[in-house]
């Protein structure tokens, strides 16, 4: 008994030495607080640009980031891919409104590589969450990656990760004359 304690203890001790622990990064945007609602202009209901993002709190030794958007509310496995921008290089901290961020695109849930805004089913609130990871590598990756394959590239390479959360509700469909009449 005691030497299947001592392997756990050793085993234990070597696990947490090589558990590395994630700085923060702070995501901001001057849209919307972090938990607030994602202005309209910003989504399917306005002009579909992206929000502006800022990126700070940086750790040393960062060479490129990555961005990806998704909302946690759409069914499907994951949610929907918003958004995909990997390579980011780490002078580029602020992501302007209405801009392709510098970097390469993936491929979203509709199969295209660029920003779709939200655009939740009529009536229903869903959270979009902005993901920012600071990378210790360029990921090797060709232009329309899916979220899978930067997930799984970055994986060994994140040394810091920053969230901002917004949330977006579509207004009902506009009753008809003929819903007024009959209801």
């Amino acid at each position: 008994m005691r030497g299947i304690c001592l392997l756990l203890l050793a085993f234990m001790s070597a696990c947490s030495k090589g558990s590395v622990s994630v700085q923060q990064l702070s995501v901001q945007s001057s849209a919307f607080q972090d938990g607030g609602m994602i202005p309209q202009k910003y989504t399917c209901d306005g002009e579909g640009v992206n929000p502006p993002l800022k990126i700070s709190d940086l750790p040393k030794g960062a060479k490129s980031f990555v961005l990806i958007l998704e909302d946690r509310d759409a069914k499907g496995k994951g949610g929907a891919v918003h958004w995909i921008v990997f390579n980011i290089p780490p002078d580029n901290l602020e992501i302007p409104e209405n801009t392709m961020a510098v970097g390469l695109f993936g491929t979203n849930t509709i199969k295209k590589d660029q920003y779709w805004p939200p655009c939740p089913p009529a009536g229903e609130e869903h959270r979009y969450l902005f993901q920012v990871y600071a990378l210790d590598a360029m990921l090797d990756l060709n232009w329309g990656a899916s979220r899978e394959e930067v997930k799984r590239a970055m994986k060994k390479h994140i040394l810091a990760e920053g969230k901002l959360t917004g949330k977006y509700k579509r207004p009902p469909p506009a009753m008809t004359f003929f819903s007024k009449v009959f209801i």
